[in-house]
């Protein structure tokens, strides 16, 4: 975690040396599937199946610096708080720290691109993926944009390692549609 905060930290530091920095706010739905391979025999044999997939809706909310570099090329980096909700009074929180490439493809019409790297405050567990979306700027000031993410990696749960757990993968993908809003 701490290595996490650091590289925010240096992005967020490179990025305001760069033209027009601006901080802004976003917030939307969330569509979130969560999968589960069982490779281990014993496990699959407890849960009666080798892979588990949940699909469910919930809601995100954050902050982001969003940073010119040229007229059809920024940087944005975005801090996203995730409810992901699975039953009435179940439900899971997902911080997640983005670095999205901005290109403007017909002003004001942009495509993004980056890596994500989220973690379930819940298990400790730990997922590196990539985003990739469009947007739309409505205004100088708001926008909305759409956008999937996928996990590239096995989940790192912390937990499992902890108990010497073998042969469990976990992946989340999320679709998030949002509005934000730049100060």
């Amino acid at each position: 975690m701490k290595k996490l905060l650091w590289i925010a930290v240096m992005v967020i530091s490179l990025s305001l040396a760069a033209q027009n920095p601006r901080f802004g706010i976003t917030g939307g739905y969330n569509l979130t599937t969560k999968n589960l391979s069982i490779e281990n025999t014993d496990l699959a044999d407890i849960f009666n199946r080798k892979e588990i997939n949940m699909t469910t809706s919930g809601f995100f909310i954050g902050g982001l610096l969003d940073v010119e570099f040229s007229e059809k090329f920024y940087l944005q980096t975005e801090l996203n708080y995730n409810r992901i909700f699975f039953k009435e009074d179940y439900g899971l929180n997902l911080l997640a720290i983005a670095l999205v490439a901005k290109y403007y493809i017909a002003k004001p019409v942009y495509l993004q691109i980056g890596p994500y790297l989220d973690s379930y405050m819940d298990d400790f567990s730990i997922g590196l993926g990539l985003t990739t979306g469009l947007g739309v700027d409505i205004s100088d000031d708001f926008f909305i944009s759409a956008r999937y993410s996928f996990g590239i990696m096995e989940r790192i749960n912390m937990d499992i390692l902890f108990l010497g757990i073998i042969g469990l993968q976990e992946s989340t993908n999320y679709l998030q549609i949002g509005v934000g809003y730049k100060f």
